[in-house]
C-alpha cells in the first residue's frame, strides 16, 4: 500500500489512527506539532523523548539543578576519566613530548592520525536518548 492511500485509509477508519497513537512513545502522544528546545531539552531529562537527538554537549561548570555532588565541581568529576569520546584525525604537533620521541625513535609517520580522544565537550554529537516503556 503507497502511504497515500494508507493516510487515505487511515481517514476513512479512525480506529486505526487511534491504534496507530496509542503506540506511540508519550512524547509524541502529548507534542503533535512543533516543539521548542525548552521542550526538547525537559523531556531528555525527564526520560521522555525516545529517538536520536544531535546535541552540542559539554561538562558544566555546576551541577545542575536535579543533581549535586557534595564534594566536586563536574570538572573536578570528570578529571579522571572523561564522559566524551570521538574519532578524530590529531596532527603530530598536538601529540606529547614523550609520543613524539617515540615515533622519531622508530621511525614511524609523523602525518596526522586518527585517534579516539576523551574530551569534555563535544559539537554536533548524534545521541540516542532511553526509552521508558509505557507501565
Amino acid at each position: 500500500m503507497w502511504e497515500c492511500q494508507f493516510k487515505q485509509y487511515k481517514k476513512q477508519h479512525p480506529d486505526i489512527y487511534d491504534f496507530i497513537n496509542k503506540q506511540r512513545p508519550n512524547f509524541y502522544q502529548s507534542h503533535k506539532h512543533s516543539v521548542t528546545e525548552n521542550q526538547i531539552l525537559q523531556s531528555v531529562v525527564d526520560e521522555t523523548l525516545f529517538g536520536m537527538v544531535e546535541v552540542d554537549i559539554e561538562v558544566p561548570d555546576q551541577w545542575p539543578s536535579y543533581f549535586r555532588h557534595e564534594s566536586m565541581t563536574p570538572f573536578e568529576y570528570f578529571s579522571e576519566m572523561c564522559p566524551l569520546f570521538c574519532n578524530t584525525e590529531v596532527p603530530y604537533e598536538m601529540i606529547g613530548k614523550h609520543m613524539q620521541t617515540h615515533v622519531q625513535t622508530h621511525k614511524l609517520s609523523t602525518g596526522p592520525r586518527k585517534l579516539l580522544v576523551a574530551g569534555m565537550k563535544g559539537r554536533q554529537m548524534l545521541i540516542a536518548t532511553p526509552y521508558q516503556p509505557r507501565i
